[in-house]
């Protein structure tokens, strides 16, 4: 019976798209899904689907683009970002603005330059909002393509908890919808003002919910100071040469050995015509 069930999906897989496809969505929600971008990083030859990011403000060449902190402050140095309309379709390089995660806080703001022209999601305000109220959401979970999720805000915000030792929770709140790995930064909206309430950024499981992060939380954000990459923070170096002492204190003004602190994933200290 499983091969029959594998050999009939394959069957249906193969007949070509006509009439019967599926049509993306109307109205407020088609715009949504006409606007919602997948962010990527790219490092070298290797790129990988990383997020889901939205237009939120018009600037002069381009657009100004939201998604969650974690998808910047978690990728390794040297890592460059873009965007596409689609999962593997092209990308556009977007450079980040901002980002920040940690201190209640979890954003990242890009700069999009282009010529297209997209409508941008309107910020709102969970304050609107009631236990029980519906919420959309466009993302692209688990890179599968991109979808659309209805939701309902099931939690007031929280406070500690032994889930959250370690105050992250404090603030957010859960909404419970379909999602996953890479809807990350995905806009939850009210579905009766159709404005961003707030930003998917971690779940508990199917059985609770995703937890949001408050749009509220965006203009401390935006009025407090950029955070640097988790993979360019300072690292100590012992600087273990074997050169004379003379050229040693003649360099540094100091008799080795010491510590030194350089910014950076792969430092690389040059003094004296010597590398450390």
């Amino acid at each position: 019976m499983k091969r029959l069930l594998a050999l009939a999906l394959a069957l249906v897989m193969a007949l070509p798209l006509g009439a019967g496809s599926i049509k993306p969505p109307k109205g407020f929600e088609g715009q949504l899904w006409a606007n919602v971008l997948a962010l990527y990083g790219t490092k070298g030859d290797a790129t990988k689907f990383l997020c889901t990011a939205e237009p939120i403000e018009k600037i002069e060449g381009g657009y100004r683009v939201l998604s969650a902190g974690h998808c910047v402050q978690e990728q390794p140095a040297g890592v460059t970002f873009s965007v596409a309309e689609e999962i593997g379709g092209p990308r556009t390089p977007v450079t980040v603005l901002k980002a920040y995660d940690g201190d209640g806080l979890d954003f990242s703001l890009f700069y999009l330059q282009t010529s297209k022209t997209y409508q941008v999601f309107q910020l709102g305000n969970e304050s609107e909002m009631a236990v029980g109220d519906s919420t959309v959401s466009p993302s692209f979970a688990l890179g599968l393509g991109k979808q659309l999720n209805r939701g309902v805000v099931s939690s007031m915000p929280m406070g500690n908890t032994d889930e959250c030792s370690d105050g992250s929770c404090v603030g957010k709140f859960l909404v419970q919808q379909y999602a996953g790995s890479g809807a990350s930064g995905s806009a939850i909206l009210s579905a009766k003002s159709h404005k961003v309430i707030g930003l998917l950024v971690y779940e508990f499981g199917a059985q609770v919910g995703f937890a949001i992060e408050p749009i509220s939380m965006f203009p401390k954000f935006m009025a407090g100071p950029g955070q640097m990459r988790k993979a360019d923070k300072a690292v100590a170096v012992d600087l273990v040469v074997l050169i004379p002492d003379d050229v040693f204190v003649a360099q540094f003004s100091s008799a080795h050995p010491f510590m030194l602190t350089i910014h950076g994933p792969n430092p690389i200290f040059t003094q004296g015509g010597y590398r450390f």
